[in-house]
């Protein structure tokens, strides 16, 4: 049930709609822009006209569309950092629920029905950095319920409104609690060897996200510290601009907070952290 008079959003985007309540919030089915097209209109992947599978995306990628370098006279890298992030604040296509997929067994070897590797493929820079590598491991995305029959629909776990998310979780395994200090309703941190303050670091087995089923690598020497700690999983560590704009956003949320706690000093944790969440 929503409560009309609550103050605040709901971290998994429940309620924002009073009248259609599950408009927008986590673990629903992504809206598509143009119809599903399987193989048998259902859940095998779309084929050829001829019947054949189509071409290996890799050859595609390979000689269709070639990585060449084409610098914007009027916009920086941050462009694309920003929308990466804002992308993340609204889409989370997971593979799997539940344990990592290997579809790159050795031949006549079963795999798991929700492979779809990736061979036969042209060996280029890429790949023979990778030891000559024959098959790139590839999990189809996790199907949501839709509760009729009809083609194979693809799961978001993500809040599909700009919430900040991905800053402050919003789905069932993200759980917002793990990110807070809960004094002054401030967001967790952690030093890095400089002693700037940067976001939380991931301690394993506790605060691994089990919606990742790729998890960080371990560093040799610290093999219990591994990613940083955010909303949206793996995907805060992808590469070091979304990193920074995660650092950025929560070093914003604890600024408001900071602020709300010395003109407002009778406020506690929570209304300090919502309000400067709602900032």
């Amino acid at each position: 049930q929503c409560d009309s008079k609550y103050k605040y959003r709901l971290m998994n985007g429940r309620c924002n709609n009073l009248h259609n309540t599950n408009w927008g919030s986590s673990f629903h089915c992504h809206r598509r822009l143009l119809p599903a097209d399987f193989a048998d209109g259902i859940n095998i992947p779309r084929a050829a006209t001829s019947g054949l599978p189509l071409p290996s995306p890799r050859l595609l990628t390979e000689f269709i569309m070639p990585d060449i370098p084409v610098p914007d006279q009027k916009r920086t890298g941050m462009n694309m950092m920003w929308g990466q992030f804002m992308v993340h604040d609204n889409f989370r296509t997971i593979q799997n629920l539940g344990l990592a997929i290997n579809c790159c067994l050795i031949p006549n070897v079963t795999v798991h029905p929700e492979c779809a590797p990736i061979t036969n493929f042209p060996q280029d820079e890429a790949t023979q950095a990778f030891n000559k590598q024959q098959c790139i491991n590839t999990v189809r995305s996790a199907t949501c319920n839709t509760c009729s029959l009809g083609p194979r629909q693809q799961l978001n776990v993500a809040t599909q409104v700009m919430d900040l998310s991905n800053l402050y979780g919003g789905n069932l395994i993200d759980d917002t609690l793990t990110l807070r200090s809960f004094v002054k309703g401030l967001m967790r941190g952690s030093l890095d060897i400089n002693g700037n303050e940067t976001l939380p670091v991931r301690r394993l087995p506790k605060e691994q996200d089990t919606l990742d089923l790729t998890p960080c690598n371990e560093p040799l020497n610290n093999p219990e510290l591994t990613c940083y700690h955010s909303g949206d999983g793996i995907r805060g560590n992808q590469q070091p601009g979304v990193n920074s704009i995660h650092i950025m956003m929560r070093k914003r949320h604890n600024q408001h907070a900071k602020a709300l706690s010395y003109v407002n000093p009778h406020w506690d944790d929570e209304t300090l952290f919502q309000e400067a969440r709602q900032f």
